[in-house]
């Protein structure tokens, strides 16, 4: 898999970012859910590929003040410690 976290600089226009989720296996994964750990920061999930390639959006309310967060993924993915995954988005100083 390959996940790839997203920042904004403190002030910046709050337009949406991408995380990029790719199955790198034979194998499918299939994204279930996706959630923010953050009120005031929205997530959308588009599905590209099924089971191989999705697109989150990451949409900030604002940048006004620093944040740290993340999205959390739940997969069908038969091991463990894909099942649940996380990536890191923040609003911080530039």
């Amino acid at each position: 898999m390959c996940i790839r976290d997203r920042k904004w600089a403190l002030g910046e226009e709050p337009a949406p970012k991408e995380i990029r989720f790719r199955v790198l296996r034979d194998e499918p994964i299939r994204l279930l859910e996706v959630s923010s750990s953050r009120e005031g920061v929205a997530v959308e999930l588009e599905t590209i590929e099924e089971g191989r390639n999705y697109r989150i959006k990451v949409i900030p309310e604002s940048t006004e003040k620093t944040l740290l967060g993340f999205v959390r993924l739940s997969t069908d993915c038969e091991l463990e410690q894909y099942r649940k995954i996380m990536a890191y988005y923040a609003i911080r100083k530039p």
